[in-house]
């Protein structure tokens, strides 16, 4: 079961931080995953939502922010007090600080940035070491048709006999769905297609255990600590 922390550590500390990636790693998850956006003026951040104020000082739409101005936020008093100063990592720092210690789930949350994306993994040889997903497939079919070496993944919101076929024609092997919708029964037959199943969207307790249950492969969860304690690992 591979534990993988969710926005590093979401529930522990503030998302998308190096404090909660760093922590994630202290607590000996096996993957850290994050989100990527792209600022105002074109550079790769990791940011969730779409608006400054859920998790920053700041307002207003992340999109529409250049990163001058996102650098001067504040991304962990929300959180905490002891976070104050976190700020907003660079993909390319972030790659660069965890890439070869970790693997890393890098969900895609923008139409259009992919290949950038892809390219500054590329640059860094950390292509073994990544995983892409996102919620929209051709943004992932794109990846993958660029660099068929390319691990991606794909967080279906729903499970269907044609979405199926279209990930599997598609050659890919990363299969994200979300916790609520699965059972023992279509992650065995998963299994016998060869994929790996990633069970994302695990927001309780009971929904970590289940997931542990019926045999998922691995799991992102808020709470990596919970889950490595559930597997005797902590």
């Amino acid at each position: 079961m591979k534990v993988i922390g969710h926005r590093g550590a979401a529930g522990l500390a503030p998302e998308n931080t190096y404090a909660g990636f760093d922590l994630a790693l202290k607590l000996g998850v096996d993957g850290i995953e994050t989100d990527v956006q792209r600022t105002k003026d074109g550079m790769l951040v990791l940011f969730h939502s779409e608006l400054l104020d859920k998790t920053t000082s700041g307002t207003g739409v992340l999109q529409e922010t250049t990163w001058h101005e996102l650098q001067q936020l504040d991304a962990g008093s929300w959180f905490g007090r002891i976070y104050a100063g976190e700020h907003v990592p660079l993909l390319l720092e972030m790659l660069q600080r965890y890439g070869t210690r970790t693997t890393l789930d890098l969900e895609i949350k923008q139409n259009g940035i992919e290949y950038e994306v892809l390219a500054v993994v590329e640059q860094l040889n950390l292509l073994e070491r990544v995983a892409f997903t996102s919620r929209d497939f051709p943004i992932i079919a794109r990846i993958k048709e660029r660099n068929p070496l390319a691990h991606v993944g794909y967080l279906a919101a729903n499970v269907s006999e044609d979405m199926m076929q279209r990930f599997l024609t598609a050659n890919m092997c990363y299969f994200c769905p979300r916790a609520l919708h699965i059972t023992k029964e279509l992650v065995d037959q998963w299994h016998a297609c060869g994929l790996f199943v990633r069970a994302c969207g695990v927001s309780t307790t009971e929904m970590m255990k289940k997931a542990i249950h019926i045999g998922v492969d691995g799991m992102t969860y808020d709470y990596p600590d919970e889950l490595l304690k559930e597997l005797g690992r902590l």
